[in-house]
């Protein structure tokens, strides 16, 4: 009870506290834990076992979730739609001008007045002018109605790369041109390699349906499922090194996780997920919903991203999608190597092998980037 329309709020012990839309359950919840007992560890649950869980707390519309802490703190999300506005009221009509006083009374009548005089002539009408006038500004386009579980299967795209792989995996080069990579299974190649910092990635063969307006077949094909990071000083221990991992594999229906990033950082382990960051020596790591942010130092920013392999039949059910961005002059001044990483050591493009769909049938891809490495 006590729902406000449009308006999640969280239930915990005895108090209530209200938040502005259902992205703010999980942050006030996390602030809640810790303003109660220090530093928190979070995860999610169902309040009912009867309820299907997904794995690690994927919200559903119609069921409650528990934020659990310890033994110590158990909360519960709840939201509620805004119901749809009625129309507005019509303004009420003018009111009729009063009636004129009767005149008094033991007084003459009123002369009657006098005719009006004829309204004076209208003026010609202008001349049009020469030129149309502006357009006004374009009506603001109707608001969808809120839905306060869209953002859980709608991602936000990351920022954008001049350089990358996605999807099954087609390369982008930093200075123009493409080409497809298919990889082998379980292989691992050098994406990325400058001073100082490395990026590799993993491939996995997945048979799936590529079904659009062009194209309707089954391919065997592959996808970038891991991809590992390298940052540190070469003419240090390697026990110095900050190391991290994206793993595909660990993404839920909702393409996100708890800990779907794991590495050490200045000889410490570490895990995080959705919402969370850490900073190494020599690489900040941030988790946004499914993609995160490796940045290093203030040379290089890689953006990883989670996503569905849509159309799946056998092998990974989700991909990784990744994207190399240069930092200032760092291109210029490191001239990195790897599959991608050479594309920013020269400003000529770079044209490689592409896989040629049929339109129907089977297809299995075999490009691996000839002619642009």
């Amino acid at each position: 009870h006590n729902c406000v329309p449009g308006v999640g709020f969280v239930l915990q012990r005895s108090t209530m506290t209200y938040v502005n839309s259902v992205r703010g359950l999980c942050q006030n919840l996390e602030k809640a834990a810790a303003d109660y007992n220090g530093q928190p560890s979070f995860y999610f649950t169902c309040t009912n076992p009867g309820n299907r869980c997904y794995p690690n707390g994927g919200l559903v519309p119609g069921r409650s979730w528990a934020y659990v802490w310890g033994s110590n703190i158990r909360a519960v999300c709840v939201t509620c739609a805004i119901p749809p506005r009625p129309p507005p009221t019509p303004p009420p009509p003018p009111a009729p001008p009063p009636p004129s006083p009767p005149p008094p009374s033991g007084l003459p009548p009123l002369s009657p007045l006098p005719p009006a005089a004829p309204p004076p002539s209208p003026p010609p009408p202008s001349p049009p002018p020469l030129l149309p006038p502006p357009p006004g500004p374009p009506d603001s386009p109707p608001h969808p109605p809120f839905n306060p579980f869209a953002f859980a299967r709608e991602t936000p795209p990351p920022p954008s790369s001049p350089a990358g792989a996605e999807k099954d995996p087609h390369l982008h080069f930093a200075h123009g041109g493409t080409a497809d990579f298919k990889g082998r299974h379980h292989a691992y190649y050098n994406f990325f390699s400058a001073p100082g910092f490395s990026v590799s990635v993993k491939t996995e063969d997945a048979t799936f349906k590529l079904r659009n307006s062009r194209h309707d077949l089954v391919v065997d094909g592959s996808f970038i499922t891991a991809v590992h990071f390298v940052a540190g000083n070469a003419s240090l221990p390697a026990s110095t090194w900050d190391i991290a991992s994206f793993h595909a594999s660990r993404l839920n229906d909702f393409n996100t996780c708890t800990d779907v990033i794991n590495g050490t950082c200045d000889g410490r382990a570490f895990v995080i997920g959705m919402g969370y960051d850490t900073s190494c020596s020599d690489l900040h790591i941030e988790m946004k919903f499914s993609s995160a942010i490796f940045k290093f130092r203030e040379e290089w920013a890689v953006t990883v991203r989670g996503n569905t392999v849509y159309g799946h039949i056998s092998g990974p059910a989700h991909r990784l999608d990744v994207g190399f961005s240069s930092i200032g002059d760092a291109a210029q001044r490191s001239l990195p190597h790897g599959i991608v990483g050479q594309s920013f050591s020269n400003n000529a493009p770079r044209v490689g092998k592409l896989d040629s769909y049929p339109k129907t049938g089977r297809f299995a891809t075999s490009a691996m980037a000839e002619g642009a490495i």
